[in-house]
């Protein structure tokens, strides 16, 4: 075993910027890159977020050069993670990525455990969000606000107005690039 290093999956959205190439990210200027993905092992994927695709991180470096993080697990087997600790698919369990928000993201809904287990292609999705860079003012949305109806939603929708819905708490910056 030795460290490895993989090549980011960058990925185009309507609500992208070009600010990851202050991360190192190869991105050009004027981009609408959304998402790095610096490391992935995900069978499929939702057919909007990602295409519905398979994506799995290539490594770059040492003798699994070429190879991918399913191919290092399969490799390796319990010395680089334990059955018990994988996916539900047999692959690394973590999704690791950068955004680049230039524009509000879409709604996020996440299957509840319940949903899932009942679902078989719907996948549970935990987040931990630590913001590298954001601009003064920047929000999250996370979540209805108290009150907020399924009438009141939908009104919210056709008024275009969906973020007057939303507890919008503020972006703090680690750095400020």
């Amino acid at each position: 075993m030795y460290p490895l290093l993989f090549e980011p999956i960058l990925l185009s959205k309507v609500w992208g910027g070009d600010r990851l190439g202050k991360f190192g990210k190869a991105v050009e200027p004027g981009a609408k890159i959304g998402e790095s993905w610096e490391l992935a092992d995900l069978a499929a994927t939702s057919s909007g977020g990602a295409g519905g695709g398979a994506f799995r991180s290539r490594i770059i470096n040492g003798p699994l050069r070429g190879k991918t993080i399913h191919d290092a697990l399969e490799a390796w087997r319990d010395g680089l993670i334990d059955a018990a600790h994988r996916s539900l698919t047999g692959g690394y369990p973590l999704l690791v990525k950068y955004l680049d928000a230039s524009e509000n993201l879409s709604v996020q809904v996440h299957p509840s455990p319940a949903y899932a287990s009942a679902h078989p292609d719907a996948h549970i999705k935990s987040e931990c969000w630590c913001i590298l860079d954001a601009a003064p003012g920047s929000v999250l949305y996370k979540g209805l606000k108290p009150g907020i109806t399924r009438q009141s939603f939908e009104q919210a929708i056709r008024e275009n107005k969906v973020v007057d819905s939303l507890v919008a708490v503020p972006a703090l910056s680690l750095i400020h690039i």
